[in-house]
């Protein structure tokens, strides 16, 4: 734990640095497409040991870290292109979401079977938060 608390402070003050040096907007950009091509890395790594493994939270977490990266690129574009609508009603956007979806409810149907819970029960976690989602936005 100290040295991912001192790789998260290193990190802050390096992006602090860029962005006093470039600006919000390019470091936004830099920072995000740095994310976007780990997050792609990850994912295939995770994908790569389901393929030898064949065990359901490396699926997941292939499925997570894809929606991740998807979702991330989608924005990015989104602010690289200076668009500010177009591109957001696009449906593919809600695509990624839903591969992002996935990896949350493969995941927690692992944890299910770790905590002993009923079968299939996991997949109602995602469901109460997008339920709570939806109330807390439509309460603001």
């Amino acid at each position: 734990m100290k040295i991912a608390l001192t790789l998260t402070a290193i990190s802050f003050v390096a992006l602090s640095g860029v962005e006093t040096l470039y600006g919000q907007d390019a470091t936004y950009q830099v920072a995000s497409g740095g994310i976007i091509a780990m997050s792609a890395i990850i994912a295939g790594t995770f994908l790569w040991l389901w393929r030898v493994r064949a065990t359901p939270l490396a699926l997941g977490m292939s499925f997570s870290w894809s929606g991740s990266a998807l979702v991330l690129a989608w924005w990015w574009a989104l602010a690289a292109r200076g668009v500010s609508t177009s591109m957001s009603d696009h449906p593919a956007l809600m695509g990624f979401v839903a591969i992002y979806t996935t990896g949350a409810v493969l995941h927690f149907t692992v944890i299910e079977g770790s905590l002993g819970w009923p079968r299939h029960s996991g997949a109602v976690i995602p469901l109460l938060a997008f339920a709570a989602s939806g109330l807390a936005t439509w309460l603001i």
